[in-house]
């Protein structure tokens, strides 16, 4: 019988290459989906800058998400400490901390 080798086990040439194709296309997916959360994550702040009040749920019903999936990004923005709440749930707001652009 003729296999090759896949993570130090020898299988058969369609199980290989049916295992090669899945990782390929699993780690395009992830690159496609890190891409995504962070075009929500600079859009997210891209609205916070314009409408610091906004609540989550309205982000979200302007972003076309769930508002767990901004409760999530916004989870995750905090604490890379890009954005940090002031005040309060009724009159608190967003305020934004980028790293300041160098220049050499």
């Amino acid at each position: 019988m003729r296999g090759i080798l896949v993570k130090g086990e020898v299988v058969g040439v369609k199980e290989g290459l049916n295992e090669g194709l899945n990782e390929g296309l699993k780690a395009q997916s992830d690159m496609k989906n890190d891409a995504l959360d962070d075009a929500l994550g600079l859009r997210i702040i891209e609205i916070l800058r314009e409408t610091p009040s906004i609540s989550q749920e309205v982000l979200a019903s302007e972003l076309n998400v769930t508002r767990r999936t901004i409760q999530r990004k916004m989870d995750y923005l905090k604490e890379i400490k890009q954005i940090e709440r002031k005040g309060g749930k009724r009159f608190g707001y967003w305020e934004i901390h980028l790293p300041e652009k160098t220049t050499d």
